[in-house]
């Protein structure tokens, strides 16, 4: 991935970030967000050290990661440089309360080759995708549950009209087949 200057069209890192930004037949992943105001940004990535959603296949490749607006392209040979350095920073691991620092695919399901739509708050970043809402907690990197929808929805089919999630009036609104939801924050 290149990030390319403003005013002059021109790439502005010597090397690109390493992303692996691909896909598939369910559609195109989410797209970077960006909030300018406070210099922060996330982003879905595919590697195999992904600890987001367990589950087989391209699940367990996918990541809902920190992108670092502050990318120094030196860290690939100067490892002093630590993470702060890298391109995409990793969420905090919590093994004592997720095995192997998995979320549970019922918080929120990533899925590397097909669509999602990430939405940021000031104090979160969530997550939507056609079955299931839930984000991260940006203060403590811990994810959590909105809606998920399964088999076991009261209404057959119910999935999520893939919509992004919208944080207003103190109200997270969501949309799936049968309208549009509003919960209480």
């Amino acid at each position: 991935m290149w990030e390319l200057d403003a005013n002059t069209g021109n790439d502005k890192f010597s090397q690109p970030i390493a992303v692996l930004w691909t896909g598939g037949f369910g559609g195109a992943p989410a797209e970077p967000v960006v909030d300018d105001v406070t210099n922060r940004a996330w982003i879905t990535a595919r590697s195999v050290f992904a600890r987001f959603d367990g589950g087989e296949m391209v699940r367990q490749y996918t990541d809902l990661l920190k992108l670092n607006l502050n990318f120094n392209p030196s860290v690939y040979t100067n490892t002093s440089l630590g993470q702060q350095a890298l391109g995409l920073i990793h969420f905090p691991c919590f093994p004592t309360t997720r095995d192997d620092c998995k979320t549970s695919r019922e918080d929120f399901h990533l899925i590397g080759d097909e669509g999602g739509i990430i939405t940021a708050t000031q104090n979160a970043v969530l997550y939507a995708t056609w079955v299931s809402h839930g984000g991260v907690n940006l203060a403590t990197g811990e994810s959590f549950n909105i809606k998920y929808y399964n088999s076991s929805d009261d209404t057959e089919g119910l999935v999520n009209g893939r919509g992004a999630i919208v944080v207003a009036n103190g109200n997270v609104l969501t949309q799936d087949s049968l309208g549009l939801n509003a919960y209480k924050q």
